[in-house]
């Protein structure tokens, strides 16, 4: 049997880690439940822009529970929902202006002349 030099071993190793990343983005992109799960793991951690680019994910059960998420992250979410206005997807646009109304984020006084 031929031995492998570290560089060969090396680069093995490289090329099957590359093939299971592949094979994890595949997946993500194939299957709503695992990017339901990556949203409730965004929502945990604050991500609100990456949030908000899930407001255009082809599922809308997808949309909807980035909308959700956005909503319970309340006003930390809202610097990214208004950048989401701007977003050229129109879907990203309507949610994020949905989104936006659900968040109380304005308190009017009633003393106000």
């Amino acid at each position: 049997m031929k031995q492998r030099t570290p560089r060969r071993r090396s680069l093995l190793a490289l090329v099957a880690l590359l093939g299971v990343a592949l094979l994890a983005i595949e997946a993500y992109h194939l299957s709503p439940p695992i990017r339901l799960q990556a949203v409730a793991l965004r929502e945990r951690v604050g991500a609100s822009d990456s949030l908000v680019r899930m407001l255009s994910d082809s599922d809308p059960h997808v949309q909807l529970a980035a909308s959700d998420s956005l909503v319970r992250l309340g006003p930390a979410a809202v610097t990214a929902l208004i950048r989401g206005t701007g977003h050229p997807d129109g879907n990203v646009r309507a949610f994020a202006l949905a989104t936006l109304i659900h968040e109380p984020t304005v308190t009017v006084s009633s003393d106000m002349p």
